[in-house]
């Protein structure tokens, strides 16, 4: 292993990562898009104009370990708007973000979609893996210790692929940018989502949502980045 491996290998954080199944259950399930559940005498999320789109429902006992800060939660769901969401928005019902908090144990049923603007349906099986990150950051700390890199490099290449995580939606890890390096540190102790490739969101060529709980503040926050 070449310092350059050795040093990316060293960043390794405990994440969990989505992989899309090619289906959609009837029954209450983690899933992109499709039918939602809340609670009894709750209605379906409305925007500024219209109803809101479902994006993602994570139920939590689904997850291969479960953060402290969502663990009274049976599920949290995540809709937003069709045409456009704030740059940097919290969730507040009837804006263009948010996000609904099932507690566990409640009783839920599926609510009624007044919208036709979806995304594809697709359940979840959620799976726990080591994240890396971005690929900019790399190639910053090779600048910063003078190291002469080759772009076109084997070792270079293999490595990246290696400890790739773009692309794909991810709880928690290291946080992927697409307009330069990202200087956040992984999240171990809080709760952040964030939403990609793999997920068609409606905003951009290529499109980061990323979702966090703020214990400050008590509520969630949506940032995003496209290009």
């Amino acid at each position: 292993m070449n310092e350059f491996e050795s040093y990316i290998s060293s960043l390794g954080s405990e994440a969990i990562k989505a992989v899309l199944l090619d289906k959609c259950s009837e029954g209450f399930s983690s899933r992109a898009g499709g039918v939602f559940f809340d609670i009894p005498g709750k209605s379906w999320p409305m925007g500024p104009d219209s109803p809101l789109r479902p994006l993602l429902q994570i139920v939590v006992d689904e997850l291969p370990y479960i953060p402290n800060s969502i663990s009274h939660l049976m599920a949290i769901c995540i809709y937003i708007d069709k045409d456009y969401v704030t740059f940097d928005i919290l969730s507040e019902e009837g804006s263009e973000f948010v996000v609904r908090e099932i507690p566990k144990g409640s009783t839920i049923i599926p609510l009624e979609n007044p919208t036709q603007n979806t995304f594809e349906a697709k359940d979840i099986r959620w799976e726990k893996f080591t994240d890396y990150p971005s690929a900019s950051d790399f190639f910053e700390w090779l600048d910063n210790q003078r190291i002469d890199y080759d772009f076109e490099s084997s070792d270079l290449e293999n490595a990246l692929d290696k400890y790739s995580n773009y692309g794909f939606t991810k709880i928690n890890g290291w946080s992927t940018t697409i307009q330069g390096p990202s200087y956040d540190e992984p999240n171990v102790d809080g709760f952040s989502i964030q939403i990609s490739l793999d997920i068609e969101i409606p905003f951009g060529d290529s499109t980061v949502f990323k979702i966090d709980w703020g214990a400050k503040i008590k509520n969630w926050s949506c940032m995003w980045e496209t290009c």
